[in-house]
Formats: C-alpha cells, sequence, structure tokens
C-alpha cells in the first residue's frame, strides 16, 4: 500500500459527478448492493434529473418505451402510455431518489472543476465549486463520473452570430427559455434531429407563430409508437405477479429484433433497404410533396439515430410551418441569410444544435499526471475499456462512457449493466482490501481494437452523424452489438485486466473463496459417495487445489553469484563483492532473519547494498528478457538495493517491491523504503511477504527479478550457483531460470 497520511486513514470515500437518471441510479446501488452511505453526488444544475430536468421543451419525450425506461427493480404498473413526457420521467426518478433517502447526499449548485489522482495517498483530490463562487476541496477514493454525454449543449462555432450579432431573442433548446412569448413571432428554428422534431410540432400550433426549421441532413422517421395503456392493462400490471416483468422482456425482444435484423451489418442489408421503401412511403404518405426530395435521407437506415415521428411531418402541412435545407451562411442582425442568398427575418432563434459528445467536461489528472483530455486526443476521441474504465485513472468510472449508446436500445439498461459493474469493482475498496484498481493500456487497446474493427465496416461508417469526432472522425459513441452482448462483456469484471495496489487482503478473500468453492464441490461429491468409491481421485483433487492455492505465473530471472571473504578464483573475480566487515561466520547465517537484522542496524539511513553488480552492469540483460516498460516486475527480497530505483527511472513504473519484516534502526526495512521513495517514486510499491508464500493471484506479474535472495537461502551447502555457472561457461548475471510457469 502506498504511503498514507493519517488524514486519509478514514472510511472510504465516493463522490458522484451528475444527478442525473445515472447518478440517482449509482447512489441506490451504493446503498442497496454495497450498503455503502459514505458518498456525496454533485450536481450544477438546480435539481436532480439530468436530461428530465434540463430539458424542458415542449413535447419533450423519450422515444424509447417507459416500460424499458425504468429502474429495473421499480417498474411502474401505472404509465398510462407507452412513451409519456419529460414531467412524468422527472417526478419518477425524484421519486426513486426520496424512496431510496438519496437526497441527503445530494449537493445541488455545486460543480466539479477538477480532479488529480494522489497515487501517494491513493485519493482524488477535487475542486468543488458552488453557485456562490465558493471554491473547496474535496477528497475521495473513488469517482463515479455519471454526467454522461448528452448534458453540455453544442453551440457550433459556426453559428456564434447568433450570439455575437443577432439582435433578437435565442437560446438553446436544451435550455429552453421559458420566459420567451413565441405567440406572433418569427421563430428560426437551427436543426432538424430528435429535438426539433418533437417541439416543432408543439409550437406551431399557434397559427401566430411562424417557423423555419433549417437542417444540413435528413432523417429517417420511424412511424409513431405512442399509444395509451388501457386501464385493464394496468391492472393486470398492478396485481399479476410477473406480468410487467413479461412486457418489459418483450419490448426489449422487440428492440434487440431491431437491431439484429435491421441495423447490425454493413451498409448494405436487403431487409433493411426493404424497410428503407417503406419509411420512404411514410414520409411521402405524411410529409407535402414539395418537401419529398430535400426529406428522404440518401444514407442507409440507422447510419445516424433515426426519429420516432411525433408529427413532425404531419404538422409541415401547417402554412405556418417550413423547412429550408439551402445550408446557412450567415447569422445577421435581423436573422439567417441562406447559402442560396434567401434571408429569413427572425424574431427568435432556437438552436437544436445537440450536445457535446467527444470532450469530457471535467479537467482531471491521472496517475502519471496526464489528464484525460490528454490521453482522449492521443487516441483520437473518448476511449475506455467496455465505456466504463479508463488506463491512468485508478478507481474511476465512467457511466455512458465511450462506445456504450445504442441506436436501438434504453440506455436505462445500459447504465445500469455498467453500474452492476462498478459495484463490483468498487466493492473491495469500499470494505478496505484494497487500495485501487486500473485497467490495464493493454486491455483497453485490446478492447477497443476489437470494438472499432467491428465498426468500421458497419452501417455507422456510411455517414457523417454525432456518434463520431467532428462528425466524421472516430466513433467514439456507437455499441456495435446486441444489448445482451453489453450484459455479457460487463456481467463481472476480468480481474487481470486490471492493476491493483493495497489488494492483498482481497487477494487473500478471493483465494479463501476459491478454495471454500473448491471444498464445497468436494463435499457434494462426498455426499454421493464418490470419495468412497474413488480415494486416488480425491487425492488428486487435493493436490489441485494446493497447486492454485500456491502457485504463482511469472518468469523468475535469477541473478546469481555467492559473497566471499576473498576471491576464490580469477573466475569468480568478477561477480564477486566482498564486504569484509559485514561476512558472517557461516554461510549458513545468510538464511536466517537474525542476521540481517544486525547487518541493517550497522549501516546508516541512505546506504544501500547490492549483490553482485549494478544495473547499469546488468541492463543489456534486463533489456533483453524484460522489452517492455509496462511490464508488471516483482522484486524478491528488495533490501535496501538501488536495482528497483534505478529501473523505475529508467521508464519501469510497474514495480512491486517484497522483503521479510526486518528492522533498521530508524524502522522496518519495508516502510522505510516505502517512506524513502514515496514521492519521488510514487508508482513503487512495498509490501513486507515471504517468498515462500507469496500471496499474489496468479498472473499477477509478467516477470520477477532474484538478485541474491535465493543465494542466502541456499547457502547452507556452500556456494551453490558456482558449479552451475562454471559448468555452463556463462557470467551470473546470464543465468535465466522459468519456474512456475504454466501454459
Amino acid at each position: 500500500m502506498a504511503f498514507e497520511s493519517t488524514k486519509f486513514k478514514k472510511e472510504p470515500r465516493v463522490i458522484i459527478i451528475g444527478g442525473g437518471v445515472a447518478g440517482i441510479m449509482t447512489a441506490i446501488a451504493f446503498k442497496k448492493q454495497l450498503g455503502f452511505s459514505n458518498f456525496t453526488l454533485y450536481e450544477q444544475s438546480d435539481d436532480l434529473g439530468g436530461t428530465w430536468n434540463l430539458n424542458t421543451y415542449p413535447g419533450c419525450a423519450s422515444d424509447v418505451a417507459t416500460h424499458w425506461y425504468s429502474f429495473s427493480s421499480d417498474l411502474n404498473p401505472d404509465w398510462n402510455q407507452s412513451h409519456v413526457f419529460q414531467p412524468e420521467l422527472k417526478a419518477y426518478w425524484k421519486g426513486l431518489s426520496a424512496k431510496y433517502d438519496i437526497n441527503k447526499h445530494v449537493r445541488l449548485h455545486t460543480q466539479v472543476v477538477s480532479a488529480d489522482w494522489d497515487p501517494r495517498n491513493q485519493v482524488y483530490r477535487l475542486e468543488v465549486l458552488s453557485a456562490t463562487g465558493e471554491k473547496r476541496t474535496e477528497y475521495a477514493n473513488a469517482i463515479v463520473s455519471a454526467i454522461g454525454t448528452l448534458n453540455v449543449p453544442h453551440y457550433p462555432d459556426e453559428l456564434k452570430g447568433i450570439r455575437d450579432v443577432f439582435k433578437g431573442e435565442h437560446f438553446h433548446s436544451a435550455r429552453w427559455d421559458h420566459s420567451v412569448d413565441l405567440r406572433n413571432k418569427r421563430v428560426g428554428v437551427i436543426g432538424n434531429g430528435c429535438s426539433a422534431a418533437q417541439f416543432v410540432p408543439i409550437i406551431a400550433e399557434d397559427p401566430t407563430t411562424q417557423v423555419v426549421s433549417f437542417g444540413r441532413t435528413p432523417n429517417w422517421f420511424m412511424p409513431r409508437w405512442r399509444t395509451p395503456i388501457p386501464s385493464y392493462q394496468r391492472m393486470l400490471f398492478r396485481h399479476v405477479p410477473f406480468a410487467m416483468r413479461i412486457y418489459r422482456w418483450l419490448l426489449m425482444t422487440q428492440y434487440e429484433a431491431v437491431y439484429m435484423f435491421i441495423v447490425s451489418g454493413g451498409p448494405r442489408n436487403s431487409i433493411r433497404e426493404r424497410l428503407c421503401k417503406q419509411l420512404v412511403a411514410y414520409i411521402k404518405d405524411n410529409a407535402p410533396e414539395k418537401y419529398h426530395q430535400m426529406l428522404i435521407p440518401t444514407y442507409p437506415f440507422g447510419c445516424k439515430r433515426f426519429i420516432v415521428d411525433p408529427g413532425y411531418l404531419e404538422a409541415l402541412h401547417r402554412p405556418n410551418n417550413d423547412v429550408n435545407f439551402d445550408g446557412i451562411a450567415e447569422v445577421t442582425e435581423k436573422g439567417i441569410l441562406t447559402k442560396k442568398g434567401k434571408h429569413f427575418d427572425c424574431d427568435v432563434i432556437i438552436e437544436a444544435t445537440g450536445f457535446i459528445v467527444d470532450e469530457f467536461p471535467i479537467k482531471m489528472k491521472g496517475r502519471d499526471g496526464a489528464t484525460i483530455q490528454e490521453y482522449f486526443q492521443a487516441q483520437g476521441g473518448p476511449t475506455a475499456y467496455k465505456g466504463t474504465a479508463v488506463p491512468n485513472f485508478p478507481n474511476f468510472y465512467t457511466i455512458f462512457g465511450p462506445n456504450t449508446t445504442t441506436g436501438h436500445g434504453s440506455v436505462i439498461y445500459t447504465e445500469e449493466v455498467q453500474i452492476d459493474y462498478i459495484m463490483q469493482m468498487l466493492s473491495p475498496v469500499i470494505n478496505g482490501l484494497a487500495s485501487s484498481f486500473e485497467v490495464t493500456h493493454e486491455a483497453t487497446d485490446a478492447w477497443n481494437a476489437r470494438i472499432h474493427k467491428k465498426l468500421s465496416t458497419a452501417v455507422w461508417s456510411a455517414c457523417q452523424s454525432w456518434y463520431r469526432v467532428g462528425h466524421d472522425g472516430k466513433n467514439s459513441s456507437i455499441w456495435p452489438g446486441l444489448l445482451i452482448e453489453q450484459w455479457w462483456q460487463l456481467r463481472r469484471p476480468v480481474w487481470s485486466h486490471y492493476k491493483a495496489v493495497g489488494a492483498y487482503k482481497w487477494q487473500e478473500t478471493r483465494r479463501g473463496k476459491t478454495l471454500w468453492e473448491i471444498a464445497e464441490v468436494g463435499g457434494a461429491i462426498a455426499a454421493l459417495g464418490w470419495a468412497y468409491m474413488h480415494p486416488d481421485e480425491i487425492s488428486q483433487v487435493a493436490a489441485y487445489a494446493q497447486k492454485q492455492y500456491y502457485n504463482q505465473e511469472f518468469r523468475v530471472i535469477m541473478l546469481l553469484g555467492v559473497e566471499v571473504q576473498r576471491p576464490a578464483s580469477p573466475d569468480s573475480v568478477s561477480f564477486v563483492t566482498i564486504i569484509m566487515d559485514i561476512l558472517p561466520e557461516t554461510n549458513e547465517e545468510y538464511g536466517t532473519k537474525e542476521y540481517w537484522d544486525q547487518r541493517y542496524s550497522q549501516e546508516a539511513e541512505d546506504d544501500s547494498f547490492d549483490w553482485f553488480k549494478t544495473y547499469s552492469d546488468i541492463t543489456p540483460i534486463l533489456s533483453e528478457l524484460i522489452p517492455s516498460k509496462d511490464a508488471r516486475i516483482l522484486m524478491l527480497g528488495c533490501g535496501n538495493s538501488k536495482l528497483s530505483e534505478e529501473m523505475y527511472d529508467d521508464g519501469y513504473k510497474n514495480i512491486v517491491n517484497i522483503d521479510v519484516n526486518i528492522r533498521l534502526y530508524s524502522g522496518i526495512l519495508i516502510e522505510r523504503m516505502q517512506h524513502k521513495h514515496s514521492e519521488s517514486r510514487p508508482e513503487m510499491q512495498w509490501f513486507e511477504m515471504d517468498v515462500r508464500d507469496l500471496k499474489f493471484e496468479p498472473g499477477s506479474f509478467d516477470v520477477a527479478i532474484d538478485k541474491g535472495t535465493m543465494d542466502a537461502m541456499m547457502t547452507a551447502k556452500g556456494d551453490v550457483w558456482v558449479s552451475i555457472m562454471h559448468s555452463h561457461n556463462v557470467d551470473a548475471t546470464e543465468l535465466t531460470i522459468r519456474i512456475h510457469q504454466r501454459r
């Protein structure tokens, strides 16, 4: 465990950023799944609800069936229609917050400005800003980002004239200004996506409001899905066990079928093409003929977010409602000038231009001091492991992160799956069994290579959309698969994909659980009489369990040699270090704790001792044997050697040092080394442990280095390695032995 100041030796604390649907569900999960309540939820707006608090434009609703757009543990039998509107959705989620007593953990009007990981104390240091301008520092062992991607309105640079030049009223649809009266006004709507499709028919109902919508590309429209839910069906949901649950499963099956048969695959899909013909007919049947050509997309269905028609096409028949696809050349003081030279006078301009989806709005610094923004930029856009964890950011998890969006399903389902995964990741930290977990770059790169290989030939590659960085770059949003596959991938962590710090208690717990499961299996077998009939096989099971307990998977590099009082022969001079005043009377004393206690007590505080050659001497060999600077290295019997620090300074950052409990005059050896390097080499770890009883999980390390430890343990019969080196005609530093390595 990294050196900690007493300031942080308290109950673990978690900060949730964002009070929307994901934040509320995360808070509930902490209480229900982990029995944990030492968390704070920061929300920068005036209320909980997220999307359903901030988006209040007329007609705002979910285009996903509400019974699937609900918390799985708190289904509502009383929805009176299949797709309910914003006020009901906000009330539902706020009701859940009250039910589970979440409100006392919430801090409204509070913005998280930045968060920096402190590797020494294994905490995040956050700067938090209140609405009054007060800034304060908070600390947390973990952060869950529940801000999602559709939360920061996008104001295109090419339309800055709206704010700098235009003299009329203006606002973004995601921050609707209800003080603006649209009656008897000329209203320009920029954008023709999902939001505009919902509010344009509503504001155009008033014949005194003249509406012109300016679009860039047409969208595919699906027929209206909203239908009333009759009272008898609601009664069944309320009183018949599992009726509502079965209905929800049927909804999910329908949505998954849309993906499986229509959205999945490349740009060419025969079923999709047949559907497109039907949708073209739907557009022609519902929209005025003069708009047909401009409203029919030329890209395949599914490439962009389709629109569930809320009456947008039919509303185009109104004489006060127009649509224009000429493109905007300029925003003037009085309105909008198109690229074809036509000017539209406007009293109000409403920007329905979507959200910023390819930037993370909070400045965060990770383990090595680099920001999450720098990592995203280096990757060509937002990147994460399973859309949930980011390398270099321990104990940081994001909900609805990169490549988790589905164009066909419920975001609530995805977020619940991610939250269950996050609870598994944070459980050891919250229970004091581990300090932190950080996903590796290798696992993240492999995951994203797989995702983007699939995306490269999928339908989403056939057009520009907000799914892609800059509309035509990397697709950082879409999950290219079924939702059930998303659940499968996130059902439980692959722990080998993470680097753990201070996790020995957790590892022992997991090992004990494994042994207990083996014992349970053995008990069941015994109950069936198998043990009585097959005693030999029982012995094999026991041997297997023992092997699982003790075996460690890594390569051991043994840097061999002997410490002697005088050179025994010219052959040995090249690797012998002579320290006359601290040599034992016999070789056997090297293997005793008492000898090392006495030896280290004679050394000054800053002294160090290295067996045989220095790091500079053996660098060529170690570089060949350990080519990757990201290798996970275990240093066996580290003592106060400089080998670890010199390797660390040379780029090997993932080093764990172990040694037995040996006391210096200034304290325990491991604690002394840990304190000495905590600031200058914060990622290096130090633990008290016997090399004969390692507590690590199999696969925890890529390589282990022994620079003299085996010599000290095997000296009862003299200089054990001399004959080996003479027989192989090699220098001490060139002998590499592989042990306990399973294929």
